[in-house]
């Protein structure tokens, strides 16, 4: 991890607050973090080295990586604050999103198998966690690296509701809100 950048004030040197770091034992959730940390990587490891077919577990891959989605989401939230002046301590409404986040994750996992046979029919429950999980992710990611990559992701959102109306070889087909969310969330 880079050094924290340090400004002069008057006659000694302060932290930065945006970039400075608490101390470990003065982190909020640390333990939470570290088991969230320890899990993805524990789950990570064993996908690849073929632990559920060892074990007889039928999975689809779908159903590891968006486990692995709810993790990083968590980690996301309780790691890294919306604004500076929120660094060192996590505010409760991170504290919902990191829930909510892996909870929908976990219970897409697990029904998994059901939702991807009726995906085509848009089921509510599908398109309401969709719907939040796009969400989730899309603020998990302008904290972890920026505006940028959220807005170029929200053009192809864009260009995926709209790119009908284009002439020539930019003219897509034409795609519902509530397929697109669901296509972006669930599958």
């Amino acid at each position: 991890m880079p050094a924290p950048i340090v400004r002069r004030h008057r006659s000694r040197i302060v932290p930065d607050a945006r970039t400075a770091v608490p101390p470990a034992g003065r982190r909020p959730y640390a333990r939470t973090v570290f088991a969230l940390q320890s899990a993805l990587v524990v789950l990570v490891v064993g996908w690849v080295i073929g632990v559920p077919r060892a074990l007889g577990f039928a999975l689809y891959t779908e159903q590891f990586l968006i486990t692995i989605v709810g993790l990083a989401i968590a980690l996301a939230f309780l790691s890294v604050p919306a604004r500076a002046r929120w660094r060192g301590r996590v505010p409760w409404w991170d504290l919902l999103a990191a829930a909510l986040g892996l909870a929908i994750c976990l219970y897409i996992a697990w029904r998994y198998p059901l939702l991807v046979n009726s995906l085509t029919e848009l089921p509510l429950d599908g398109v309401v966690m969709a719907s939040a999980l796009v969400l989730l992710v899309l603020e998990a990611t302008r904290r972890t690296t920026g505006m940028t990559l959220v807005a170029i992701t929200l053009c192809g959102v864009v260009y995926a509701m709209f790119g009908n109306h284009l002439p020539g070889v930019f003219q897509s087909r034409p795609v519902a809100l509530k397929r697109l969310l669901v296509y972006l969330g669930i599958d």
